[in-house]
């Protein structure tokens, strides 16, 4: 499935496939969303899963992204952007493409690209 043309490419992104266990997901989807979503618990939204926003921020931290100038979400406001990462075909290798994308845009993304693998014969 092509990268939407509103997807702002990150110039790097370097995410070890132990992110995922550390955020919470437990899919399998090649790409998934994240952005922040207040619950009282300190929780992330990452494709539908409740997860650690502690673990997004060191995520981006790493990978100097921690100062960019969109809006993943906070206690405060709701997310303007997600990040979409393209996990690849084999989960247990680095994720090293990753996109900035408003919020409804990723989600209509990743909820295609999910119900296309799944009407895969």
């Amino acid at each position: 499935m092509p990268i939407p043309n509103r997807f702002i490419p990150l110039p790097r992104l370097h995410c070890p496939p132990e992110f995922w266990t550390a955020l919470g997901y437990t899919g399998t989807a090649r790409f998934v969303a994240i952005g922040y979503e207040y619950h009282s618990d300190g929780k992330i939204w990452a494709g539908g899963a409740a997860s650690n926003w502690w673990v997004l921020h060191k995520l981006l931290k790493m990978n100097n992204l921690d100062t960019i100038a969109f809006h993943l979400g906070s206690d405060e406001e709701p997310a303007e952007h997600y990040l979409v990462i393209d996990r690849g075909i084999d989960l247990t290798r680095f994720a090293i493409h990753g996109w900035l994308a408003p919020v409804e845009d990723a989600i209509n993304f990743v909820t295609a690209c999910w119900t296309a693998s799944m009407n895969v014969v």
